[in-house]
C-alpha cells in the first residue's frame, strides 16, 4: 500500500510539475506574442512618422518651388511691362517728324511698331495669367 501511495504521490507530483511548466510555457508564449506585437507596433509607428515627414518635406519643397516660380514670373512681368512701355515710347518717336523720311516709310515703321506693341501686350497677358495660378 505504501508503494501505491508513493507511486500515486509521484504521479501527482509529476502532474503538478508538468502543469506548471505548461503554464510557464504559455506565459512565455504570451509574452513572446506581446513582444512581437510591440515590435510591429513600434515599426509601424516609425514608418508612419517617416511617411508623414516625407509628405511634409514634399509639401515644403513644392511651396518653395511655387514661391520661386511666382518670383520669376513677377520679374518677367516687370520686364514685359518695361518692354511694352519702351515700344509705346518708340511709337511716339516714330510718329514725330523726321527729316528725309518718306510717308510710306513712316507708315511702315508705325505698322511694324504696332505689331511689336501687340506682341508685348500678349506677353504681359500671358505672364499675368501664369501669375494667377500662384495667388
Amino acid at each position: 500500500m505504501k508503494t501505491i501511495l508513493f507511486v500515486t504521490a509521484i504521479v501527482l507530483l509529476e502532474t503538478v510539475t508538468s502543469c506548471g511548466s505548461n503554464s510557464e510555457k504559455t506565459v512565455l508564449e504570451e509574452k513572446a506574442k506581446m513582444d512581437s506585437v510591440a515590435r510591429i507596433t513600434e515599426e509601424l509607428t516609425r514608418l508612419k512618422v517617416a511617411d508623414e515627414q516625407r509628405i511634409a518635406d514634399s509639401i515644403a519643397a513644392e511651396n518653395e518651388a511655387n514661391l520661386q516660380n511666382k518670383a520669376k514670373y513677377k520679374i518677367a512681368l516687370a520686364d514685359a511691362k518695361t518692354a511694352l512701355l519702351l515700344a509705346k515710347e518708340k511709337l511716339s518717336s516714330i510718329k514725330e517728324f523726321q527729316l528725309g523720311r518718306l510717308d510710306w516709310e513712316k507708315e511702315k515703321q508705325i505698322e511694324d511698331q504696332y505689331k511689336v506693341i501687340q506682341s508685348c501686350e500678349m506677353e504681359v497677358d500671358r505672364i499675368q495669367s501664369k501669375l494667377l495660378k500662384y495667388d
